[in-house]
């Protein structure tokens, strides 16, 4: 990314800072005394783009509003690599009320993002690197260079080692945190395993009792419902007897007195006959008038002969009505008998089979009904003749009806007592079973560690060789990239340096002919080198992360060099692919202004910036 313009109000030292139109190729020199505000460019840049500075984080962001004023804001504008022009604008007040908001300066009305930290987000995505990667390479604060002697993690941390360290510390620590849940979870193991244990819960023991409870509630429905069903049929069969054998009687008396009015209304139908018609015939003439004499009924009484007849002729029909009726009942009884002999066999069958004594777990003798088989079996077949007495009939039956409703009661009390037992083992269950998820979770967790172990040996394994191949490649850019860089800031007299395996680093003197240990130069030839490597790394990051040109911020970074050598290190800045906007900060430069695309010289006592 490269800057285009910064305007702050009430930053740091200033009311008003306002600079315009900045050179996007070549350097831009920023000069002044101490105390002057140089630094504060920097600050106002490094928190437009993250919304914090290298001196002052999140929580002591306030100290940024200038002395005596409520609140402060800054707009940035910068280019990313694809040609976009963007700027971004963040403002601040006592009460740590924040905001900010990234516009394109093509379309300023259209918002695309608002807030800080989605601000901040969206600035890394665009320009490719975050806060940490920005202070370790392109900006690089006054008090970083004013250190007497680097460190080497600083070193390790420009070349990008000291993170993958710090990682496989990280991997480190989570094996032995690993193998400490997989202690802990071991034991939680087995101690829940003895508390299972010690429950004593039966696999299935609920189930079987849940099952058996269902089948004593179903059995005891089923024996009411046949002592109901038997009860009412043999109620019924009982009243179809008395009215089977009332029709018995009726059949046979209705045939006979069918025979008593059927046979004179036939003779008194004859005579009618005999007289009315057959008297005109000559050969029965003689025939008729014996029989005038003997009826002794003038020729004007025939008719009467007729009424009788029909008369009698109606009583044996309505006699033969009432014995098709006899007929109907006897028919009918046999249904009625066959149903209730049927009812009556099943039920017995069904006490015979021993299913409601064995799900109670009783002998027969526990029920206080004695019922003889063979007795019920003689007494079905006896019914089937229709030669059964109504006292043994009705014996039989109440004797099965008591056995149910007896039976069905027991079921219905031990079903009852279950209840209890069903629900202490439900508990006991219930407990088993959160036993056993809480074990299940350990076992997970022992699953889970042991495949993290395997991974985190794995990655510990890769870092290694990715540390050391980065170790290697590092080593070698710098060593090829600062042939040419670092005998400018040297006057010559190094030319190379190098890392060991452990990124101690080691600079080549052409005046000994051998590589030195670090410490064995002097503080300002070791300012030196390692302005070189930031240099390297800047552009190589530049290349691989930011994939676009980018500006450099260089604070005082010639704060111990003589004449000479910032001249040489001036030099030697000029050039940079990937780097063409450079800033640099320093009290003072020695050569003529038009070294610089752009110079700006700040005055001590001024609280506003223009240019």
């Amino acid at each position: 990314m490269i800057i285009t313009h910064l305007r702050a109000e009430n930053v740091l030292k200033y009311a008003r800072l306002q600079l315009d139109d900045l050179p996007r190729l070549g350097l831009i020199g920023i000069s002044g005394s101490n105390e002057s505000g140089k630094s504060t460019i920097g600050e106002t840049i490094c928190y437009a783009l993250f919304g914090r500075t290298f001196s002052l984080d999140e929580d002591h962001l306030t100290k940024i509003i200038r002395w005596g004023e409520n609140a402060c804001q800054v707009t940035l504008g910068f280019v990313v690599g694809d040609g976009t022009e963007y700027e971004v604008t963040r403002h601040i007040d006592k009460n740590l009320t924040q905001g900010a908001r990234l516009v394109k300066t093509s379309d300023p009305d259209n918002i695309l993002a608002r807030g800080n930290d989605t601000v901040t987000a969206m600035i890394q995505q665009l320009i490719g690197l975050g806060y940490p990667e920005y202070v370790e390479s392109f900006y690089l604060a006054q008090r970083e260079i004013s250190a007497p002697h680097p460190h080497s993690d600083a070193v390790k941390s420009i070349a990008g080692v000291l993170p993958l360290e710090q990682l496989r510390d990280e991997f480190q620590n989570e094996i032995e945190r690993h193998k400490g849940i997989m202690v802990e979870a071991d034991d939680n193991h087995i101690r829940l395993q003895g508390e299972i244990e010690a429950l004593g819960v039966v696999p299935g023991q609920l189930e079987e009792m849940q099952k058996r409870r269902g089948a004593l509630l179903e059995s005891t429905t089923r024996c009411q419902q046949q002592a109901i069903d038997l009860g009412q049929k043999s109620a019924a069969y009982l009243v179809e007897l008395e009215k089977y054998k009332q029709a018995i009687g009726a059949k046979f008396r209705s045939r006979l007195l069918q025979m008593a009015f059927l046979l004179p209304g036939a003779v008194a139908a004859l005579l009618w006959f005999a007289l009315a018609y057959l008297g005109s015939n000559e050969m029965v003439t003689g025939v008729a008038e014996q029989l005038k004499q003997s009826v002794q009924l003038g020729s004007g009484h025939y008719q009467y002969l007729v009424f009788a007849a029909a008369g009698l002729g109606l009583i044996a029909f309505i006699l033969w009505i009432r014995e098709m009726t006899a007929k109907y009942r006897i028919a009918h009884f046999s249904v009625v008998t066959s149903g209730y002999l049927e009812g009556l066999e099943k039920v017995q069958q069904h006490r015979a089979s021993g299913y409601d004594l064995a799900l109670l777990d009783i002998p027969a003798s526990a029920i206080d009904v004695a019922i003889d088989d063979a007795e019920a079996q003689n007494l079905r077949h006896k019914m089937a003749r229709q030669q059964a007495k109504i006292d043994n009939i009705r014996e039989a039956s109440e004797l099965e009806v008591t056995w149910l409703n007896e039976v069905s009661k027991a079921e219905s009390e031990l079903a009852a007592e279950m209840v209890e037992q069903i629900n202490k083992e439900e508990q006991r269950t219930k407990i088993v079973d959160g036993l056993r998820f809480e074990q299940g979770g350990h076992e997970q967790a022992l699953e889970h560690s042991n495949h993290q172990l395997k991974v985190l040996k794995t990655a510990i394994s890769l870092l290694d060789g990715a540390t050391e191949n980065l170790a290697t490649a590092f080593n070698r850019e710098v060593r090829e990239r600062t042939a040419q860089l670092l005998p400018m800031l040297t006057q010559g007299r190094y030319e190379h340096i190098k890392l060991d395996d452990n990124l101690n680093v080691e600079v080549l003197s052409t005046e000994k002919g051998d590589f030195m240990v670090f410490d064995e130069v002097s503080s300002g030839t070791q300012r030196q080198i390692l302005l070189s490597v930031r240099l390297v790394i800047s552009q190589a990051l530049a290349r691989d992360c930011v994939k676009g040109d980018q500006f450099l911020f260089l604070d005082e970074p010639f704060a111990f060099f003589d004449a000479e050598r910032t001249q040489a290190g001036l030099n030697g800045l000029t050039g940079f692919r990937q780097l063409p906007q450079i800033f640099v900060i320093a009290q003072e430069f020695a050569e003529h202004p038009q070294q610089f695309a752009m110079c700006i010289e700040i005055d001590r006592t001024a609280t506003e910036l223009i240019a």
